[in-house]
């Protein structure tokens, strides 16, 4: 499907995020003419950010915001809270609720999994003249094993996500802790941005991430008090940890006690060295000497003595990856090993299946690097 195509699929959405929203009551709530205050009590919101977080079961918060509507005055602020009580109280559809609802429902039909917006909420700031329209969008990402993918949630008969307009902006914002698989482009503080005006690609919008661990104000608590239901309030839990600290405490001063020991043993025994050499003569004889051990000798060579040609293919390529900060590209491994691309390709997906490595995609490229790197920032 061309993109002006797509484009016009998408115009609906498009036009109910972007189009001017006028704060009079008449234009929105459509009563009549004499009740419309002078059409300079108009306000109109100039730009609109879609928010996505992803989070780790595979449901979505969407946040939508319009802001920069005009409250300098207060002939302005009224205009703004006439317009903002209608759309909390939901009498007005100015963020574009149900393009959104027809967006769902047609994804859950590509898909097959069964999706719904919950917790629709909408809300408004007096103060710097904005409008929020924020919801849960479930089964977002599909599952394959630990795995995370967003992609297939675009792919429906008439695309609902194509670009964006001059005056919008799109932010995904991965999960706390989310390990990333695949990503379309440049991660900056877990989120990925897009400045309109732009057209989408068929897989410009598609990744792929593994869970993260969610943090509190995620878990729901229960009525007893803490996660669960727990009357403590989690107090068991610090308790625990009290416990595991005092324990870790003990064991390191047994172990410091320990070499106290041994360094008396050792200094009475090279005190008692020379009184037991004296002997009964006149004492011409020199004291005797202790011996100084011979520095032991280490397994390990430096890195420059290091033959690679008796290493293995998988120890070559970890011994590169450490001279290289632990990552490094796929095409770097190719033209330092002068392997050819297809021993590279299957020797990464043999190592990565071991878990020696993790292979990240970004764009058309393979980012290697030992499974512990961290590689939240990075760039194309």
């Amino acid at each position: 499907m061309s993109h002006r195509l797509r484009a016009a699929h998408f115009a609906l959405l498009l036009v109910v995020l972007s189009a001017p929203v006028a704060a009079t009551s008449g234009v929105v709530g459509g009563v009549d003419a004499q009740q419309t205050p002078p059409p300079t009590a108009s306000s109109t919101a100039s730009h609109t950010t879609i928010l996505i977080q992803l989070r780790s079961d595979g449901n979505a918060t969407f946040s939508v915001t319009a802001s920069g509507f005009d409250v300098a005055n207060e002939q302005e602020r009224n205009s703004f809270k006439t317009t903002a009580e209608r759309f909390t109280e939901g009498e007005a559809d100015t963020l574009g609720l149900s393009a959104f609802r027809r967006a769902n429902a047609a994804a859950s039909e590509a898909t097959g999994r069964p999706m719904e917006l919950r917790d629709v909420r909408r809300s408004s700031n007096l103060t710097n003249g904005t409008l929020t329209l924020s919801f849960t969008w479930t089964n977002f990402a599909r599952s394959e094993g630990e795995t995370r993918y967003v992609d297939d949630v675009y792919n429906t008969t008439d695309p609902w996500l194509t670009g964006l307009e001059a005056d919008q902006t799109l932010v995904l914002e991965l999960p706390p802790g989310a390990g990333i698989r695949t990503v379309p482009k440049q991660v900056r503080d877990g989120q990925i941005v897009w400045e309109g005006p732009t057209t989408f690609t068929e897989s410009e919008l598609e990744l792929a991430y593994t869970p993260g661990a969610e943090g509190p104000s995620n878990s729901p608590s229960s009525p007893g008090g803490g996660p669960d239901g727990d009357p403590d309030g989690g107090s068991s839990l610090l308790w625990g940890g009290l416990a595991l600290l005092g324990a870790v405490v003990a064991a390191s001063g047994v172990y410091v006690l320990l070499l106290r020991d041994d360094s008396v043993i050792d200094r009475d025994a090279f005190d008692a060295g020379p009184l037991a050499t004296e002997s009964e003569d006149d004492g011409d004889e020199p004291p005797a000497t202790v011996p100084t051990a011979a520095p032991a000798e280490t397994d390990e060579a430096p890195d420059q003595e290091i033959d690679e040609e008796l290493l293995s293919d998988e120890e070559r390529v970890e011994l590169l990856l450490e001279r290289n900060g632990g990552r490094m590209k796929q095409a770097n491994i190719v033209k330092e090993t002068g392997w050819s691309n297809a021993k590279v390709s299957q020797l990464l997906s043999s190592m990565e299946e071991d878990g020696q490595i993790d292979k990240l995609r970004i764009g058309r490229e393979n980012l290697i690097s030992f499974p512990d790197e961290d590689v939240t920032d990075i760039e194309n």
